[in-house]
Parts: structure tokens; sequence; C-alpha cells
């Protein structure tokens, strides 16, 4: 299992309906999971989750981030 991080970013769309990617610096994740359905349309947020390298997407956007906690700011 990934280590968990802590990312702050800002919220955009994925490409795919409903994927939504968070953008810190340089980085970009797609927030997968069923805590993602938590996090907010647009806007700064900080997630804490894992890495999951492994996981076939459909967005094909960013580096799959499974979302275990999501906060504002």
């Amino acid at each position: 299992t990934a280590p968990k991080i802590t990312v702050t970013g800002t919220v955009a769309d994925g490409v795919e309906a409903g994927s939504r990617l968070l953008r810190a610096g340089s980085v970009t994740y797609l927030l997968i999971g069923d805590a993602a359905a938590r996090v907010p349309a647009t806007g700064r947020v900080t997630v804490r989750g894992r890495v999951d390298l492994g996981r076939a997407t459909t967005c094909m956007q960013g580096i799959p981030l499974e979302v275990i906690e999501v906060r504002p700011g």
C-alpha cells in the first residue's frame, strides 16, 4: 500500500464527464475513490490520500490519487 500524502491545489474538471482533477503546482492528480465525490467542483482544497499508479482510469489525465479526506483550502 502506498503511503498517504497531503496535497493542496485547485480543483478542475477533467476531460471525461464526472472526472475531477487537482492541480498542485506542476503536478495534476486525478481524484478517485468514493471520497472523491465529496470534493467540490471548483476552488482550492487540501486532499489526503494515496497515489494509485496501477489504477486504470477512463479519464487518462493526471496521477490517480485515491481520496481519503478533503477539506477547504
